[in-house]
């Protein structure tokens, strides 16, 4: 019986030691490493303490859209135009409008004056140098393709003052609201010999009136 037991015992540890055994021959399962930070180079760093120029000049994109030069003289407008159609034509001479003050309008009493709207403002014309046939007339204009200029035609006739000596104011009271294009303009003969027609309206910029001495027209 003892044997048996002895036997038994030997056995048991046989089996324990055989599998201790096996446990430490067995490599362990290798774990991964982490992938390795990149640490960014020193040229690639921002720099927060940098402050920008802003002594360099902006570009500006006007620079390539052509602007219109309004000091050369008009083009000269092809010849197949008609006589009843107004041209451009440079005005080169003296000419001016204001609003005139009480005392302007008391300061020429014999002065030609034309009432267009009653309820309007007045408006004072006069030029440094005689000129006649002197006019006030409705216009209309249209831009003609053909001849690449715009075009004027007279409508109705409101005022004819006749001629003026240098520096004769002329009244006219008309604009009773902000024009939108010069529908009127007036006539002369110039000291030149040419008749000119210009336009005129009141600004919508700020009221004041205006005179389109660069607008002005002729006819053939």
């Amino acid at each position: 019986m003892k044997k048996i037991i002895a036997y038994l015992i030997i056995l048991v540890l046989t089996i324990t030691f055989t599998a201790c055994r096996n446990n430490d021959d067995e490599e362990p399962t290798p774990v991964p490493e982490p992938p390795p930070v990149e640490t960014p180079e020193e040229d690639s760093e921002l720099d927060y303490d940098e402050e920008p120029d802003y002594d360099e000049e902006p570009t500006d994109s006007s620079d390539d859209v052509p602007q219109p030069d309004y000091d050369e003289e008009p083009m000269s407008p092809s010849d197949d135009i008609s006589s009843t159609v107004g041209v451009p034509i440079y005005f080169s001479g003296t000419a001016s409008v204001m609003e005139p003050s009480e005392e302007d309008m008391a300061r020429y009493p014999d002065a030609p004056r034309f009432v267009y709207i009653p309820e309007g403002m007045w408006m004072m014309f006069r030029f440094e140098v005689p000129v006649s046939d002197v006019v006030f007339v409705g216009i209309s204009s249209y831009f003609s393709e053909e001849s690449d200029v715009w075009l004027y035609e007279l409508g109705e006739l409101w005022f004819s003052p006749g001629d003026l000596a240098a520096n004769q104011p002329v009244f006219v009271q008309t604009f009773g609201h902000f024009g939108t294009l010069p529908a009127q303009a007036i006539g002369f003969t110039y000291a030149d010999g040419i008749r000119y027609y210009i336009p005129f309206d009141q600004s919508q910029m700020d009221g004041s009136l205006v005179l389109h001495k660069r607008a002005a027209f002729t006819f053939h």
